[in-house]
């Protein structure tokens, strides 16, 4: 297992229980390909992460009014661009 975020790269293991509908780790795991639980649940968890903190950012860029990506900030240009 390992993790690409650097501030958590180093970081101890910690010891921790998920309780999941029987079965459904094991066929997202398979369906997944990934080699244990661990690695699955690591993996999606900061794969999560990522995108959280890359919408931030994107929010953050879109939300200046004199940047080139102030459109990306305006709902009827979203709603446009989804279409």
């Amino acid at each position: 297992m390992s993790v690409s975020l650097p501030e958590f790269r180093d970081a101890p293991l910690k010891l921790t229980s998920l309780r999941a509908p029987e079965g459904l780790f094991d066929r997202a795991r398979e369906e997944l390909g990934y080699a244990s639980n661990q690695d699955m649940v690591v993996s999606l968890v900061e794969l999560a992460l990522k995108q959280k903190l890359q919408r931030d950012m994107i929010k953050r860029i879109a939300s200046n009014p004199d940047g080139p990506y102030a459109a990306l900030a305006d709902p009827e240009f979203l709603k446009e661009a989804r279409r």
